[in-house]
Parts: C-alpha cells; structure tokens; sequence
C-alpha cells in the first residue's frame, strides 16, 4: 500500500521529527511503501499524482485555527482515507474554546473561560480568581509555563499580553482547575475504546502546583511521574473514561486521540482538551506510552491506526 506522510524534515522540533521517523520506520516493517509530501500548499497535486492509499496525518500545526484540518479536508474531496479525524473534528479540537464548548453541550464539565484577542477585552472579564491562560490554538504546552497560573488581578494584563505579543493569537483565559491531571487515550470510531487512564504528576511530592508543558517534560521527562493504569478508584476512573468518550463524540472524532481532564477541589473531572492528533513518540507520547502500559506494542497501535483509517 502507499502511504503518503506529510514529511517536514528539518522544520519540526526534535520530539516531533523523533515521532514523524518512528511512524515513518514503522510503515516500513509494515510492509507500505512510504511517498514524502513536504509542502501542504500543493498537497493536493501530489495526493493525485501519486495515487496515494492511504495519508497518515501527523500535521499537528496550529497556525490557524483550521491549519491542522487543511490537508484531511484536501483527501476527502479527492476520496483518499486518511489517519485519524476529519476536517471538522480537527479544526473544533484546535480551537480550545470551541472544543469546551461543545463538550459541555454533551454534558461534561469544563472550566469556566472566556477569549480574550485584545487587552482591552479584559475590562469586560468577571471570572473569580485564579485563572490559568494560554494560547487558543496550539498543543503540547505551547507558551503554557508557571507564568500561565494567575493568582493575583495585578498579574492579569502582564501575563495574558505576554501570550498575545509573544505567539500571536488570541488567548483563552479560564478558570484554574487545581487539582491531579490524567490523560486518556482513545481510537475507534463512534463508539471509541478508551485505552487507558494515565495519571501525570511532577515526580517530586511537594513540587506544587502541577503545569504540564510537554517540551520540558521531552528536556527533562524524570522530574514528571507518569502512572498508568492510573491509581484511582473504580468510580473515579468510570467517570474520566465517560467525560473522554463524550468529548469524542461530541466533537465528531474518529481514529484516535486523547483527551485531558483535571479534577477541581471537590475531586470532579473536568474536561480540559482533546488532541486528535496526539504525538505518537514512542517514548514520550502519553498515548504510545497509555498504549503500552495497556499491552499495546508501538507497531499494533500504528497498525490499528491505519487498519480504522481504513
């Protein structure tokens, strides 16, 4: 079979070219001959010309708010499958707003926020203190750090102009959830299979509070404790797994993905974001490590992929 790769050698950070040469690798044993696509501007040419059977999609950019959904959009109007969810879904997960928006519509919990696109939009903010802000668009932690968490209303305009001048986008400015962090991992289709329950933490008790960024975790990935299956209770985890299928269901994914949830001081799950196009660095991905933990070789879960691709 051929399957095509959006290839950005040399352009990616180091973990994403890490994760793009795994996939990449595991193609090969696979059995697929591989077709390297380097430019989206002209994918269109290059799906039809090569007679492509299959895009893995491992375009995570966020650029704009539907850049990640560019190409899928491209195969579907040209009837090539391709990895993971479609154009909509995708551009929904993008928007980190949206995203939360959506999953409340189907029930779930989120954390209260508001976007902000210019300082002045401040004035009009009434969300209680703390309040956490980040990038409205983007994945694996972009410009998320300590300086995110906002606990003093001297901090506001510093800290959320600082996002707005250094990335260049709107910022989404939300109510600080406090309490542990857990990523799920899912694939399937409409009725997905939760994989497992990951529990991140900082491996140091006492190291407070929790902000996961996933660049430094990748520099230094032994200061984060990573337990899976998570060490919760059967309730508990019951419900993570609900506010993850829900999520899924209510953006419309397919494929694979995974979904964040944090829990509140009273101990309620609250969903955070869904990425439907998760890193898939064998070794520091939560969903090749959730998949893993699971019994899930790197080769079945990249096999999986394509054959619900498919």
């Amino acid at each position: 079979m051929q399957v095509g790769i959006l290839h950005k050698k040399g352009e990616l950070e180091p973990v994403a070219e890490e994760a793009q040469e795994a996939v990449i690798s595991e193609l090969g044993i696979l059995g697929h001959s591989i077709v390297f696509i380097t430019d989206v501007k002209d994918i269109k040419d290059k799906l039809h010309e090569k007679k492509l059977d299959l895009l893995f999609n491992l375009l995570d950019e966020h650029t704009s708010r539907n850049h990640a959904a560019q190409a899928v959009i491209i195969c579907e109007a040209l009837d090539i499958p391709f990895t993971g969810s479609d154009g909509i879904a995708l551009a929904l997960a993008c928007d980190k707003h949206l995203a939360k928006v959506v999953a409340a519509a189907g029930g779930v919990s989120v954390a209260e926020g508001e976007v902000i696109r210019e300082l002045g939009d401040l004035e009009e903010v009434l969300l209680p203190l703390p309040l956490f802000c980040k990038p409205l668009y983007g994945s694996n932690g972009l410009a998320i750090s300590i300086d995110s968490l906002i606990k003093e209303e001297s901090e506001l305009y510093s800290k959320v102009g600082k996002i707005l001048g250094e990335v260049e986008q709107p910022v989404l400015l939300e109510e600080y959830i406090a309490g542990r962090e857990f990523a799920v991992g899912l694939w399937g289709s409409a009725e997905p299979e939760v994989i497992g329950i990951v529990e991140i933490a900082w491996a140091k008790v006492g190291k407070q509070p929790f902000i996961f960024n996933f660049g430094e975790y990748a520099r230094n990935p032994e200061q984060v404790k990573m337990s899976c299956p998570a060490e919760i209770d059967s309730d508990l985890a019951t419900d993570i797994a609900n506010i993850a299928r829900i999520a899924w269901q209510a953006l419309g994914c397919r494929g694979y993905a995974t979904v964040d949830i944090r829990l509140n001081n009273e101990g309620m799950p609250h969903f955070l974001e869904l990425d439907a196009v998760p890193c898939l660095h064998p070794g520091l991905g939560n969903l090749p490590y959730i998949a893993a933990k699971m019994g899930i070789k790197y080769t079945e879960l990249i096999e999986g992929i394509i054959k619900l691709a498919l």
